[in-house]
């Protein structure tokens, strides 16, 4: 990964140094355009500024700046990861010609993340998806369901992993880490938080309400993104 540093990367935000990977889309290793979220410093008047930042590029453009936070984050989950910053909003990978909808759905299915969306698919596609995964995904027994939004002739699908999320993720441990930060959030009221119910009241595509009252930190774990950057 010694290359990483030789060039700097240049968009219309600014021009930045890579420093080291924390990770990346390897298949895209050798294309110019970075996708992946790397250590890196900002380039000012030819110098580098002394603060480190983790930068999320994608396509070679920097879509998110985070601050690296003083005391190390000790929280770990299969859910919560800094590949799910690559999978944002349906975003297309550069070089790819189709929507990558349905590897978010699939990174929930893999246990990667609690909840993934779609982004404006037809009935006729939800449906096909659905139907290709009776047992696993329903309002049943299964272990993941699925909440359906409307806007215009276009369905949100959005897929979660059932549970309570005091059960699925370790909120002490979270707490903690926000806390080392300089951040004191309680998270004990969202230990009995039911993934479902946040999914039709907060996160829900058209829901634009719900997801302004939702705390931004709490969509990010919901999403699977790092809590490093929602701080």
């Amino acid at each position: 990964m010694s290359h990483l540093n030789d060039v700097p990367i240049k968009d219309g935000k600014g021009v930045y140094r890579i420093l080291s990977c924390v990770w990346d889309d390897r298949p895209h290793e050798t294309y110019h355009q970075k996708c992946g979220v790397y250590v890196i410093k900002i380039v000012k008047n030819g110098r580098l500024k002394p603060t480190k930042y983790l930068g999320y590029f994608y396509g070679g453009k920097i879509r998110g700046i985070y601050l690296i936070p003083k005391e190390p984050v000790t929280f770990t989950s299969p859910f919560v990861n800094y590949q799910n910053l690559i999978y944002t909003g349906g975003w297309q990978y550069p070089l790819r010609d189709y929507d990558d909808s349905e590897e978010i759905l699939q990174r929930v299915l893999d246990g990667k993340k609690l909840v993934g969306q779609t982004w404006s698919w037809t009935d006729e596609k939800v449906n096909e998806w659905l139907g290709r995964r009776r047992g696993l995904v329903g309002m049943g027994s299964e272990p993941f369901g699925f909440h359906l939004d409307m806007k215009g002739s276009f369905c949100f699908l959005s897929i979660y992993k059932k549970g309570i999320l005091g059960n699925l993720l370790d909120l002490r441990a979270i707490q903690n880490d926000y806390v080392s930060c300089g951040l004191d959030i309680d998270f004990s009221k969202y230990s009995r938080l039911d993934v479902g119910e946040a999914v039709k009241d907060g996160v829900s595509v058209p829901n634009r309400k719900g997801m302004e009252e939702m705390p931004l930190f709490l969509q990010g774990l919901l999403f699977g993104y790092p809590i490093e950057t929602t701080i």
